[in-house]
């Protein structure tokens, strides 16, 4: 939930509070509370995808290496420095990758 629906929630409120329209519900502490847990819950979900697609990154980035190395493009030594781990990290890393 961007800034721009939390304000629009909150100006909603406001409006409704204003015109008493359901001024008694609207004006409890749960109801401005849900907005807000509503907004950290999806900017939990946003933080969770970023770490996903990293981490989809990376495996890519791993696979493709392996798969340099195997078909005799790359050796082990360069594609584990490109992956930034030891060449041990590297074999068993794309070992665990490719299902091996």
């Amino acid at each position: 939930m961007n800034y721009n629906k939390i304000r629009a929630g909150e100006e909603t409120i406001r409006i409704c509070g204003d015109q008493n329209v359901l001024k008694d519900y609207l004006m409890k502490e749960e109801v401005p509370g849900v907005l807000f847990n509503a907004e950290q819950y999806e900017r939990e979900l946003e933080m969770m995808r970023q770490d996903e697609r990293a981490e989809g990154r990376a495996e890519g980035v791993l696979s493709t290496l392996w798969t340099l190395v195997r078909q005799g493009l790359l050796p082990k030594e360069t594609a584990a420095a490109q992956a930034n781990m030891t060449v041990d990290e590297f074999e068993a890393k794309a070992a665990a990758l490719a299902g091996c």
